[in-house]
């Protein structure tokens, strides 16, 4: 269960490093989804990690288009 747990915070992770990285992925996201999405990696609390998993949890769709957006982007 451990490692459930740590594969799926590697994936938000993920998604936060793919759009936080660029200016074009950051307002591709912006585009798609309401509210901002953040990650405290450092922050070892489940509570904490709970608030960042929210954005990602109440906006899947719009983050599921903007990922194919930016895969669209890479593959020109």
């Amino acid at each position: 269960m451990l490692s459930r747990a740590i594969t799926f915070f590697g994936v938000i992770q993920k998604c936060f490093n793919i759009f936080s990285s660029s200016t074009q992925r950051c307002e591709i996201i912006k585009s798609k989804i309401p509210n901002s999405l953040h990650f405290t990696h450092f922050n070892s609390r489940w509570s904490a990690r709970f608030d960042d998993i929210k954005p990602f949890a109440k906006n899947l769709p719009g983050l599921i288009n903007a990922l194919i957006e930016v895969k669209n982007l890479t593959l020109w």
